[in-house]
């Protein structure tokens, strides 16, 4: 269903305010997965030239799941490793990445996402160059069906907005000298 211009409203006031204050990137990740019926949200990173793999920031991601992911999982993530090829804007469902049935099949669903109960996904690739990989990732469980057409469509009109944003906090964070979390 699609979203009212108020509620798009105030998910890109919550997108500015995200970009000024890091502290902001959870709620603005809570109420876009409010929004599109997520079961939790993440902003997914993964920096080459420091070998970093992080779950930046999140809504309803368990901590014991970001610290298996950027130990281990990451390398084994079916979705990020295919997300890889996309270009910056690329905004995209988890079947179009991988069948669910295929990833049925995979290490990282049967020992990780059964676990921490992530069945569908929908990303938007807010980076892709040689230096870092990063995405914006909304996740529903095995109760849910996939994203709808409506969700990918509100993910595309963000992304722009977003990608601005989402650039400015890494030149602050990176400025910062920190460049594992925003």
């Amino acid at each position: 269903m699609p979203l009212s211009n108020e509620a798009i409203s105030k998910l890109l006031g919550s997108l500015y305010d995200a970009a000024v204050d890091p502290n902001q990137w959870d709620p603005f990740l809570q109420q876009l997965a409010e929004n599109t019926r997520a079961t939790s949200a993440a902003l997914v990173m993964h920096d080459f030239e420091q070998s970093l793999y992080t779950i930046s920031r999140s809504w309803h991601v368990d901590p014991e799941s970001a610290r298996l992911y950027e130990n281990h999982y990451h390398s084994l993530d079916v979705w990020a490793q295919k997300g890889l090829s996309k270009p910056t804007g690329y905004v995209c469902g988890s079947e179009s990445l991988c069948p669910l049935r295929e990833m049925k099949t995979t290490e990282i669903y049967n020992d990780f996402m059964v676990r921490f109960k992530v069945e569908h996904g929908m990303f938007g690739v807010l980076e892709n160059s040689k230096s870092r990989w990063a995405s914006l990732s909304l996740y529903r469980d095995a109760a849910r069906s996939e994203f709808e057409a409506s969700h990918s469509t509100l993910l595309k009109f963000l992304r722009c907005a977003f990608a601005t944003r989402f650039q400015a906090a890494c030149s602050t964070f990176r400025s910062e000298g920190s460049v594992r979390r925003i």
